[in-house]
């Protein structure tokens, strides 16, 4: 719920989203039978807030990744010319780094090399165990 508080989500709203993930029962029909555990992990499957929750909590996780990413990012140029073809390699425009991007509930990492991939792999798990 840090995370919330950090992108500025009023303190009263993340309360009202903290007690909606607290003590939540799960109840499984099985057949005849019908099975009720504790859901100790996670937000509630199907739950509307969950890809939302899911945004806030992978950017944060990107914010971090990119202050600590240990590998170099990949450059590109950008000509704003509305030229989409035939210009020259040696064209050069406004550089920029692109090496995330994310939509939805799915990120991908842009990588030179197996040896970038490895370290970036390494970097992104640890910053999803800090962030929990």
């Amino acid at each position: 719920m840090l995370i919330l508080k950090k992108f500025g989500i009023p303190e009263r709203l993340v309360t009202l989203i903290q007690h909606l993930h607290t003590n939540v029962k799960v109840k499984l029909k099985i057949g005849d039978a019908d099975v009720v555990f504790n859901a100790t992990i996670g937000v509630k499957q199907g739950d509307n807030m969950a890809p939302v929750l899911f945004l806030f909590y992978i950017q944060a996780a990107i914010e971090s990744m990119d202050r600590n990413w240990p590998v170099p990012k990949p450059e590109f140029y950008f000509k704003a010319d509305s030229q989409l073809t035939g210009r020259p390699y040696t064209a050069r425009g406004v550089r920029f780094n692109f090496w995330t991007s994310l939509y939805a509930d799915d990120g991908g990492f842009i990588f030179q090399s197996r040896a970038d991939l490895k370290s970036g792999c390494r970097c992104a798990y640890v910053t999803c165990l800090h962030l929990g």
